[in-house]
């Protein structure tokens, strides 16, 4: 799964793998995402993107299988929409 963000320092789009990448840092501007935390910020970012692959690959799995029910998105993405919505 592929995030995408926008600094909130240059305004510009990056995907946050490249913060993973840069240590951190707007592959843009070059400024820290989080300066007192960057280790964990990245940590966590990589976690996100796991978490999200193994959702994602789960669901097309179970679309697979022709299951007789449909998932209510809410239940299934709501929460992670609120979450999102918290990083503003």
């Amino acid at each position: 799964m592929k995030i995408r963000a926008t600094c909130t320092m240059c305004d510009k789009d990056l995907l946050l793998e490249q913060l993973v990448d840069s240590g951190g840092r707007c592959p843009n501007c070059g400024e820290a995402m989080q300066k007192d935390y960057a280790a964990v910020l990245v940590d966590t970012i990589g976690a996100a993107q796991n978490a999200g692959n193994m959702f994602e690959n789960a669901l097309e799995k179970m679309a697979e299988l022709k299951p007789k029910f449909r998932i209510q998105k809410t239940s299934a993405l709501g929460v992670l929409e609120r979450s999102v919505d918290q990083l503003g």
